[in-house]
């Protein structure tokens, strides 16, 4: 056979290879499809980052901005949620789709486009078909990756910006055009617009450029990166400062991170990689806490051989040595980042699986990129390890996701739930006269039923700084004044959870002696009958 021939053969085998990859892909991403509807019947998830997220897109698609509609009509920016996922969702509000529907179809669509995107980006980097379909069929199977997407918020559009990061991080290191590297600072610049930490992608990413910083075309290369993502963070930086004063609608505080919450996270590690067999576990061991650590000092280790190794003039890093960097900066920074909000900015958040699976979705990306130098040592032995490893991995992961789907399918989830349109106080707040003030302890539920805005009814305590509340008592008493007055009226949703059997809180003392127009064991509307008489 002539070299003409063998590379016409070797052709040859690529194009079926990649029309197998592209065939098997699209197979992969219509079953996902298929699990997202059976998974969702009732719509999607809505919760409180939900209503916040709706409101700024039917805002935009009215033409009043990014603004939600506060107690009494009042219009305030929204700041605190970067604007991304709502003014794509604006599109079919504008067009007058019904919303309930959009939000589903908008997280179907992104949804099977980060299974394609995983598939893609892996193939990209290790040049194996079917290590990409492995990596899409393990997302696949993923609880997470469908659980963090069937809800109406930004994850799944966070996903797929930051996948689109790296993958034209990929094409940028393989063909050095400067197209490449804008359009990898153009997605890290979204996938800021769609959550903070998204400014991650771009740290990790110019971080990397640093190991070539003898390169003549390492300035270029970071010169696009930023023209594609300051703009766009910028402006959005920049509007929070015009409309609020404050650039991320947060103030300085310290409340440090508690070692108790840092091992609810490290317990949330072991249980996405066992879910099943520590589905029950409350409460870590040593050794699970002495391995994070272990990997986590192993990660900064690699980090600090390798910037050591870039001094010296002779070094040149191949493109998976740079995307191995790009991922464990990725990791790191990104537990940094979410340690300093919570110590430093908003005490509110919680450390829970929805905030630390960004991690662990670039573990396994940098867990398939090892895999593939293991399996250039060509050892059968440690193929069959491999193999053994994500078959273990396949079926844990699907254990898992077959439990999840009918729990969720069962009923509408969150503000989802029939329950919240058919309530009695939902009706009785349809007949509450427009320029009559609303408060309640679900003011998303009010938002998003009964389509008013309301006040939100505070306890003392602020969660953001876990102090006292400025001002608390004049407030109460003004609210109070208000509702004997007949300018205001107040509803309490689960009153029963709120405030226990026989006891006195915040609520029953705002309450005392209040009129009544509705209560039973479950709802309160507090005010005056006259003001919903026809």
């Amino acid at each position: 056979m002539t070299v003409t021939e063998k590379t016409g053969f070797i052709q040859g085998i690529e194009k079926k290879q990649n029309l197998i990859f592209w065939l098997m892909l699209s197979v992969i991403m219509a079953v996902g499809g298929i699990l997202y509807f059976r998974t969702t019947p009732h719509g999607v998830g809505l919760v409180s980052d939900s209503v916040n997220y709706i409101n700024g897109a039917r805002s935009i698609a009215a033409g009043n901005g990014y603004f939600r509609e506060s107690g009494g009509g009042i219009l305030k920016p929204i700041t605190n949620f970067p604007p991304l996922y709502s003014i794509l969702l604006s599109i079919p509000f504008w067009l007058k789709a019904d919303w309930f529907a959009a939000v589903r179809y908008f997280g179907l669509i992104f949804f099977m486009l980060n299974l394609g995107l995983t598939g893609i980006l892996v193939h990209a980097m290790v040049k194996n078909i079917w290590f990409g379909l492995g990596a899409a069929l393990l997302m696949l199977v993923s609880k997470p990756f469908l659980y963090f997407q069937v809800f109406a918020m930004s994850e799944s559009l966070f996903f797929f910006c930051t996948l689109a990061s790296f993958l034209f991080f990929v094409f940028a290191l393989e063909t050095e055009k400067q197209r490449n590297w804008f359009l990898c600072g153009l997605f890290s610049g979204f996938a800021f617009l769609t959550r903070y930490v998204g400014i991650i992608s771009l740290f990790a990413i110019l971080s990397v450029l640093m190991l070539n910083r003898r390169t003549k075309n390492t300035l270029k290369s970071m010169l696009w990166l930023l023209i594609g993502a300051v703009p766009l963070i910028s402006a959005w930086l920049i509007r929070n400062v015009i409309v609020s004063g404050n650039a991320s609608n947060r103030e300085f505080f310290f409340h440090p991170l508690s070692g108790e919450e840092i091992k609810g996270g490290i317990l949330i590690f072991w249980k996405w990689i066992f879910p099943i067999r520590y589905q029950n576990v409350e409460q870590t061991v040593f050794w699970m806490e002495w391995i994070v650590i272990g990997l986590a000092l192993a990660g900064f280790l690699f980090l600090v051989i390798l910037f050591l190794l870039s001094l010296k003039k002779s070094t040149i890093f191949p493109a998976s040595i740079k995307w191995l960097w790009v991922f464990v900066v990725y990791i790191l920074s990104y537990l940094a980042f979410i340690w300093a909000t919570i110590s430093f900015f908003d005490a509110s958040v919680n450390i829970e699986e929805r905030i630390l699976y960004p991690v662990f979705m670039v573990m396994i990306l940098f867990v398939f990129t090892v895999a593939k130098f293991i399996l250039q040592r060509k050892k059968w032995f440690l193929q069959l390890a491999l193999l053994g490893l994500y078959g273990f991995f396949i079926i844990a992961f699907s254990q898992d996701l077959i439990r999840f789907v009918p729990k969720f399918q069962s009923e509408g989830y969150g503000w989802a739930w029939e329950g919240w349109r058919t309530s009695p106080a939902m009706q009785i707040i349809q007949d509450i006269p427009s320029e009559i003030m609303i408060y309640s302890n679900q003011p998303e539920a009010v938002s998003l039923w009964a389509g008013r805005g309301s006040f939100a009814l505070l306890d003392p305590i602020d969660p953001s700084t876990n102090l006292p509340r400025a001002d608390y008592s004049d407030t109460i008493e003004r609210i109070r004044s208000q509702v004997l007055e007949g300018q205001s009226v107040l509803v309490f949703f689960g009153i029963d959870s709120w405030i226990g059997v026989d006891s006195n809180n915040w609520i029953t003392e705002l309450c005392d002696a209040l009129p009544m127009i509705y209560q039973d064991s479950s709802e309160w509307v507090v005010g005056r009958k006259g003001i919903i008489e026809k």
